[in-house]
């Protein structure tokens, strides 16, 4: 039990998204290591297949059959713009992903804060859809004035929350 717990601790979470992902990965890597590939104020789109979010990302991940999960965390723009089609794209990023590193890679996946509820459902029904991917809720958590970022304590617990959904 201690060996297969070492070794899920020296394994990579793969932590992608936007700034509340950029955030979350460095609460995360205080207790094993992360990467990933994160940038804010970007729509899904950046992480469609030759865009450059995608290719970034492809680049660190490819071969990391180690990585213990893929956490994501996104949608606040596409929440305000109203993007069409974000539950497909999202799967599409997700099989993207396992293709890079393994087919069975666990997924988490972070709900988004008030501002953004119609994401949200996208987020849970993707999850629906797919044995290996978890909804990370953030509905209990305090945030920010601007409904989108989550308070220092919202992110520790954020992070907590991870952490435990792979145990």
């Amino acid at each position: 039990m201690f060996l297969l717990l070492a070794a899920i601790l020296s394994a990579p979470l793969i932590v992608s998204g936007q700034s509340n992902a950029l955030e979350l990965a460095s609460r995360l890597a205080r207790y094993q290591p992360v990467i990933g590939y994160q940038r804010g104020a970007q729509s899904i789109a950046y992480w469609s297949p030759r865009a450059e979010g995608w290719v970034k990302l492809a680049r660190v991940i490819d071969g990391r059959a180690d990585a213990v999960a893929f956490v994501w965390c996104q949608g606040e723009l596409d929440a305000q713009q109203g993007t069409r089609n974000y539950r497909a794209k999202l799967a599409a990023l997700i099989a993207r992903v396992r293709g890079a590193t393994r087919a069975d890679l666990p997924v988490r996946l972070c709900e988004l804060g008030p501002s953004a509820d119609t994401i949200n459902t996208d987020l849970r029904a993707v999850a629906a859809a797919d044995r290996l991917t978890v909804i990370i809720p953030t509905h209990d958590l305090s945030f920010e004035r601007d409904g989108i970022h989550p308070t220092d304590v919202g992110y520790d617990l954020l992070a907590q929350r991870i952490r435990r959904s792979l145990r």
